[in-house]
């Protein structure tokens, strides 16, 4: 790989994912907040960036696909259950967080 195709990989990546890499210096700066409430926004905000990037990640990873072309029907369902799996390990990772962090007196079942 020449330097010129690894800046192109390099910027082509920075561009896709700026909002993601803003987004989280801002509300990592802004999560020491005294409110209840915006603390909660922010690391709800915060929970939905984990969740693209990480299916960005699987996506990348896990399939051979290139969902770019339009001839293949599947493209939308794929990345759908692709960010679902993804989004129910967030959800089922903040749930175990909080279960371990507040301690709650939840009965198991």
């Amino acid at each position: 790989m020449s330097k010129l195709e690894w800046f192109s990989t390099i910027s082509d990546f920075a561009r896709r994912h700026i909002t993601i890499i803003v987004l989280t210096i801002i509300i990592l700066f802004q999560v020491n907040l005294d409110t209840a409430l915006v603390q909660t926004i922010f690391k709800t905000i915060l929970g939905f960036l984990i969740t693209i990037v990480l299916s960005g990640i699987a996506q990348f990873s896990y399939t051979k696909f290139n969902f770019t072309k339009e001839d293949n029907p599947y493209n939308p369902l794929a990345l759908a259950i692709i960010y679902l799996g993804t989004a129910l390990l967030v959800v089922a990772s903040a749930l175990a967080y909080y279960c371990i962090e507040y301690k709650p007196n939840i009965p198991l079942l």
